[in-house]
This record gives structure tokens, C-alpha cells and sequence, in this order.
């Protein structure tokens, strides 16, 4: 009889599903029945994602690829400089009919950051990677605890904080806790920051005796902003409300991004709008870390021609070719202009950008404001 790990390899890479749903439905069993993790991360692109594995293959990595039925099985090794090699199998399937792929391994979570997460940064920007917000993941962890009328106890967590006078850098801690969920977001909240991943237990409450009760692990899970997610114990809740609202938030954004990433070239593009929940540019003094928060951005150089009283940029990405007037005319918002060219994943790379070093806020049309006083 094959051992038990190789069955289990066998089910999650070499087995012929009928679609991607006979498959998901063969990992929520694999979970039920084996005490396996999987790792999985969201990813998004409006191209061929088979094509565009086989045919580019970045430096340092070796991919082979395998379609069946729609599911694709990947193996992928990257060399690193110690001539080391790490090695990665993996499924990827599209998520019902949207942008977003679904890669799931079994592989530990170290590696799969890696080789499956660097693999995908490598293909920027033809694959975008995604995030959803700190009020997006609370939510979820909302939607969670209600769907599933379990406690959600917080493991430990990744939080960071912006610092106001050193916007080049930021404070990161790991956070061990058995606190409530609630507790990690007004912390991250209170402290100017935002939550980068939570590690958690789900559990159930029972009375062993009168006035006695014991908490009970039912499944376990990692949530992170980047929506890369795990799993142990129990797949479905996160089939039915992790990877949905998930998706659900990316591709909000991502549908606003692309629709102004297809103005660029026109002679009035449409730009990209977000509004601070507070007035943040009241302060006079923010100009200048605003400033530098843009500064700091990966790759990209910044052309401050205003600063005070009010602020107008240009900002190129190196890693496309993007480009972009930044203004800031209000107390509340910023206006992004695309120019020439913006690509949708270099479009939600900035945002991101700003979401992490200024201040979370929500997108909205331009038409919005124009006739604010």
C-alpha cells in the first residue's frame, strides 16, 4: 500500500479532476480526514496564466507546467545563490469566472513564500499581486465567527506601524496572544498601523460541567493581507468565506484600477481617487511626509514640482514603465492621474503603497468630488 503522504501528493497534484470544484471539494476532504496544512495565495491577471508560465521563465527559477482539465499542476525549483535549490509543487486553478487564481501546495509556508510568491512578483506585471485592507480582514474575521458560531482566538499576529518622522522604514513586531480578533485590529488601529497577518485558532465553547467549560480547537488558519492563506483541519469555512470575500475586495479595486489604467493614453484620463477617512492633510507639516512616503516607494522615482501649500508629483515605475501626476488639493484626498501608460498591477502597487506609508482610505470616481466646494 502507498504511504499515506504520497496518497495525499498524489490527490493534490497527479489526480484528473473533472473541474476545479471536484478538486477543491478533494482538498476539503484530504483536510477532514489528515492533519495536512495547505498554503494557498490569490493572485490576478487578465491573461493567459498557462501561456504566461510556459513561455517567460524568469532567472534562477525552472517551471514545468501540466493542464488537466483547467487545473494546472506546477512544479517549480529556485536556485539561490548558496547553490542551494528549493522545490515546489502546487495547483493553480482560475476562481470561478474572474481574474483571480487560486494556488494551492502543501509545501511549508517558508518555501512556498519563496519560490510560488516570488515567482509571481517575477511576472509583474502580467500577474498582479493583490491585498485587501485591515477593515477588509476584520470583516472577514466577522464573517467567519458568525458563519461558523465559533470563537476566532488570535495565535499570534504580524502588525506594523507607520513611523510619522522615518516614512523609509517601519515597525514591524510579531504579536503572540490568545486575545479575541477584535483586540489585534483597534491595537494595529490605535497604534497608526495596520494588520499584516493573523494566525489564529477557531474554537468551540462547550460545558463540561456545570459552571465548567473548555474551549475546543475545531480548525486552524493564517489570513495575511497579501492573501496568502492557510489551512488546517477544516478547508470549507475557508472555501465559503475566506477566499470569497477575498476575492470579493481584490477585485473591487482591481476592476477600478483597470478601468482607469485604460484611460491613460487618452487625452483626459480618468484618474484614481482616495479618500482619508479624516483630514489628514490639515496639517500642514504631513506635505512633507507624504512627500517622502512617495519617495519611498520600490523602485519608482519621484519629481516633487509643489510640495506647499499644495502638493503635485510625478512618479515613475521603474518595473513597467508607469507613470503618474500625484496632486493633492484637498485636506482628504489624493488624485492620481495616469499618464501615458499605468498598468492595473503597477496601479495597485501604488495604492498599496499609499495604504501602507500614508494612511488606508477607499477609492472613489473623480465625479465624486468635482463638485465639492
Amino acid at each position: 500500500m502507498p504511504k499515506k503522504k504520497e496518497n495525499n501528493q498524489f490527490f493534490l497534484y497527479d489526480h484528473k479532476y473533472e473541474d476545479s470544484g471536484e478538486f477543491l471539494d478533494s482538498v476539503a476532504d484530504l483536510l477532514r480526514r489528515n492533519n495536512i496544512r495547505i498554503n494557498m495565495l490569490l493572485v490576478a491577471t487578465y491573461e493567459d496564466l498557462e501561456k504566461e508560465l510556459t513561455e517567460y521563465l524568469p532567472p534562477k527559477f525552472d517551471v514545468s507546467v501540466k493542464n488537466l482539465n483547467g487545473v494546472l499542476t506546477v512544479n517549480i525549483a529556485k536556485e539561490f545563490e548558496d547553490d542551494r535549490k528549493v522545490r515546489v509543487r502546487a495547483r493553480i486553478l482560475r476562481y470561478r469566472e474572474t481574474p483571480f487564481y487560486l494556488i494551492v501546495s502543501d509545501a511549508k509556508a517558508s518555501d512556498f513564500k519563496v519560490v510560488v510568491s516570488k515567482l509571481m512578483n517575477k511576472h509583474f506585471p502580467t500577474i498582479s499581486r493583490v491585498f485587501i485592507t485591515s477593515e477588509q480582514m476584520r470583516y472577514i474575521f466577522q464573517q467567519l465567527e458568525e458563519t461558523t458560531k465559533l470563537g476566532i482566538q488570535v495565535d499570534s499576529s504580524i502588525v506594523k506601524r507607520r513611523l510619522p518622522r522615518k516614512l523609509k522604514s517601519k515597525e514591524s513586531r510579531i504579536i503572540y496572544t490568545n486575545s479575541l480578533y477584535e483586540e489585534i485590529f483597534d491595537e494595529a488601529e490605535s497604534m497608526d498601523g495596520w494588520v499584516q497577518s493573523v494566525k489564529f485558532t477557531a474554537f468551540e465553547t462547550k460545558e463540561i460541567s456545570e459552571g465548567i467549560t473548555v474551549d475546543l480547537p475545531r480548525f486552524y488558519g493564517v489570513v495575511s493581507r497579501d492573501c496568502f492563506i492557510s489551512c488546517r483541519k477544516n478547508f470549507l469555512p475557508f472555501l465559503d468565506v475566506v477566499i470569497p470575500y477575498s476575492v470579493k475586495f481584490a477585485l473591487q479595486r482591481l476592476t477600478y484600477l483597470s478601468s482607469k489604467s485604460q484611460t491613460a493614453n487618452d487625452l483626459l484620463p480618468d484618474p484614481v481617487v482616495i479618500k482619508f477617512k479624516g483630514d489628514y492633510f490639515s496639517d500642514v507639516s504631513k506635505n512633507k511626509m507624504f512627500v517622502e512616503a512617495m519617495k519611498s516607494l520600490d523602485s519608482s522615482s519621484i519629481s516633487a514640482y509643489h510640495s506647499n501649500p499644495y502638493i503635485h508629483l510625478s512618479l515613475l515605475d521603474y518595473l513597467d514603465g508607469s507613470s503618474y501626476d500625484i496632486w493633492v488639493l484637498s485636506t482628504n484626498r489624493i488624485v492620481i492621474v495616469p499618464q501615458i501608460k499605468a498598468s492595473s498591477a503597477s496601479m495597485e502597487r501604488l495604492v498599496k503603497h499609499v495604504f501602507e506609508r500614508v494612511q488606508e482610505g477607499e477609492t472613489e470616481e473623480y465625479e465624486q468630488i468635482a463638485n465639492i466646494q
